[in-house]
């Protein structure tokens, strides 16, 4: 099988991967793709052209302007939520010593899981039960929200008018390294895990993490460098970013899904397409063709 070496005409091949209906589907139509070779072509496609380019900015430095931004305002910093992301982002805020850092879970403090290490990087006074969280309502600046928590929760309602963002949010606006962005109901592990082969494959370094299971602040925490991201985003993860500008962005798929979060599934498609919102000129937004981005000047491929 011959594989397409333009943007144009790999499209159609990944498109039709894209709306495989589950992930067992989409496993076996990469299979029958032949892996490798179809992770080199998507690599030509999308980053080759502009990395050649005489009259551009090379891929790296193209895609990276949009995203060097650092937190600096930010004094006051509770992170909601003491799961695998939220512990790996208490462990890269306390590295950096720039903000006070509160931290908010069920349950008293030296009963949450991994207690002894928590409490070596944080002091107990600034660790909270949730039900106590209302204490912190006029000291908080930002709240890190661990996408596990439903923002309607009454512990939440005292904090209306703080900013949440999660820690997908809080990496991107400190690195700067260009951004592709998967979500979808099914299929998302499987692509990433293919484009981050793709990648690599033309000799990038890949940092591949999010709701994958590698926690986005494992990207700081790592002794490695990195040229790229292949994020795996949850429609709760997405729907906790404010500046998030992705160079790339995946919609695979929407079915119906987490439906004890969102009234409608109209509700759950919208929180998926957020991810775009910010897409520039010379970005991609790739979903099925049903999906049509409102913006004007990311090019869509369906």
């Amino acid at each position: 099988m011959s594989f397409p070496s333009s943007p144009r005409s790999w499209s159609s091949v990944l498109a039709a991967l894209l709306k495989s209906p589950d992930k067992a589907n989409t496993r076996a139509e990469i299979v029958s793709l032949h892996r490798r070779e179809m992770a080199g072509a998507f690599a030509n496609s999308f980053f080759m052209s502009s990395w050649r380019s005489r009259n551009s900015l090379t891929w790296i430095n193209r895609f990276s302007i949009f995203t060097m931004k650092v937190y600096t305002r930010i004094m006051n910093i509770a992170i909601w939520g003491l799961g695998v992301s939220g512990l790996a982002t208490v462990k890269y805020l306390a590295k950096t010593k720039e903000s006070t850092i509160y931290l908010i879970n069920q349950g008293d403090p030296e009963s949450w899981h991994d207690w002894s290490s928590i409490n070596k990087l944080i002091p107990k006074d600034r660790c909270f039960n949730q039900d106590q969280a209302f204490k912190l309502k006029d000291k908080i600046d930002t709240i890190i929200l661990s996408p596990g928590i439903d923002p309607r929760i009454e512990a939440l309602q005292d904090f209306k008018n703080i900013e949440k963002i999660c820690d997908v949010e809080l990496v991107f606006k400190n690195c700067n390294i260009p951004i592709i962005a998967v979500t979808g109901t099914n299929g998302k592990t499987t692509t990433c895990t293919i484009i981050a082969e793709a990648l690599e494959r033309y000799g990038k370094r890949v940092f591949l993490g999010g709701n994958i299971g590698i926690p986005a602040c494992e990207y700081f925490l790592s002794e490695k460098k990195y040229d790229v991201a292949v994020l795996e985003l949850s429609s709760f993860q997405i729907q906790l970013l404010k500046d998030f500008h992705p160079q790339v962005a995946i919609i695979l798929n929407i079915d119906k899904s987490h439906m004890e979060r969102y009234d409608h599934l109209d509700d759950y498609k919208n929180a998926k397409l957020l991810l775009a919102k910010n897409l520039k000129e010379g970005d991609y937004f790739i979903a099925p063709s049903d999906f049509h981005y409102v913006g004007k000047k990311a090019r869509q491929i369906v």
